[in-house]
């Protein structure tokens, strides 16, 4: 019984020993499971924190190649600045030189200039002097030669005088009648006005030759002044001129009766100068009068009006007075018709002693009383 109660407890007792290995054997796996657990949690942790540790060194890492880039980058825009600073200054030290440059170069030119213009100044001075020299030579000769012509006029009116004296010193003497006696006297009356006449003109010629010379010596003189020159120069041509004049106003006074641009009908000389042109075609305008028409360039001039005052045919008006020819001389008509026409032939008839010629019976003049007045002295001169 006892053997059969202990194989029955030790059959109780081997299944409940298989129940604690197999107890003690899931604890063990529960332990070994745990333990694997608590191992890969370790791992875990140590891959995390092995992770964490890499993010920092990489951080870390960036940081310092971060604050080297800035370094360079500051060092970068410090060097750009100093490059600038360079280039700046060598800008300005090239801006300086050409600055110089151009100064000295426009020193340069304004020397050039001036000394240009000093040369022009001598040359400028020596032509004066030699057309001062020139003129003061062509003044001498001049008042030479109109010497030598008033004293040949001189002597021909002396010598001509003489002759009319002898004349009538010859008539006295044959006792001729009372009448003759008279002629004779009113012939040497004529005789001595035209001696005064002609030692008058030798004064006057003569008082202009003497300021002649001395407006020659004056710039012969002052030939080393320009403006001095220039001055005498104009003396000397003023009187030059006045000795023309008298000489003119002694030779070739236009005997009376001719036509002196007045309201008396004569006969004057017409000069080679005048001016004719048959082929040209122009327009004219046509004035007429009770008894004349003349046809005229509207610019051509005529006496109109008891003054005389020179008009254009342009300006003249219906109504007006013009000096006419017919029927008697110097006679004033008014002009009836003005009339617009075109025809040939081109005509300005410039009289040699300041007549003002009649065309197709109307008084006309070929310029200004002032060019006819001076040209009635310089034509016969020009044409002697």
């Amino acid at each position: 019984l006892r053997v059969a109660v202990a194989t029955a407890s030790l059959r109780v007792a081997v299944p409940a020993a298989s129940v604690g290995l197999a107890v003690a054997a899931a604890a063990v796996r529960l332990a070994v499971a745990a333990a694997a657990v608590g191992l890969a949690v370790a791992t875990a942790a140590i891959r995390v924190a092995i992770a964490a540790a890499a993010v920092r060194l990489a951080v870390a890492s960036a940081s310092v190649r971060l604050t080297v880039a800035a370094a360079s980058l500051r060092l970068a825009v410090a060097a750009a600045a100093v490059c600038l600073a360079v280039a700046a200054a060598a800008i300005r030290v090239a801006i300086a030189a050409a600055s110089v440059r151009v100064a000295v170069a426009a020193a340069a030119v304004r020397v050039a200039v001036a000394a240009a213009s000093v040369r022009v100044a001598v040359a400028a001075a020596s032509v004066r002097v030699a057309v001062a020299a020139a003129a003061v030579r062509l003044a001498v000769a001049a008042a030479a030669f109109r010497v030598a012509v008033t004293a040949a006029s001189l002597r021909i009116a002396v010598a001509a005088a003489s002759v009319r004296l002898a004349v009538a010193a010859a008539a006295l003497r044959v006792a001729l009648p009372a009448a003759s006696v008279r002629v004779a006297v009113a012939a040497a009356s004529h005789a001595a006005a035209a001696i005064r006449l002609a030692v008058a003109a030798a004064s006057h010629a003569a008082a202009a030759i003497r300021l002649a010379v001395a407006a020659a010596a004056l710039a012969a003189a002052t030939c080393p002044s320009a403006g001095g020159a220039a001055a005498s120069l104009r003396l000397a041509v003023a009187a030059v001129t006045l000795a023309a004049a008298a000489l003119a106003a002694a030779l070739f006074t236009p005997p009376r009766g001719r036509c002196r641009g007045g309201s008396t009908l004569g006969f004057d000389v017409v000069s080679a100068f005048s001016l004719a042109d048959l082929s040209a075609k122009a327009a004219f305008i046509s004035l007429t009068t009770a008894t004349a028409t003349v046809t005229l360039t509207p610019t051509h001039k005529l006496p109109a009006g008891p003054a005389k005052a020179l008009k254009q045919a342009s300006e003249v008006a219906v109504g007006e007075t013009v000096w006419i020819a017919s029927p008697a001389a110097g006679t004033l008509g008014p002009v009836l018709g003005i009339a617009s026409v075109e025809a040939e032939g081109l005509h300005s008839p410039l009289t040699k002693h300041g007549g003002w010629p009649v065309v197709d019976g109307v008084a006309t003049s070929y310029n200004s009383a002032a060019v006819v007045a001076r040209n009635k002295y310089l034509v016969p001169l020009v044409e002697a």
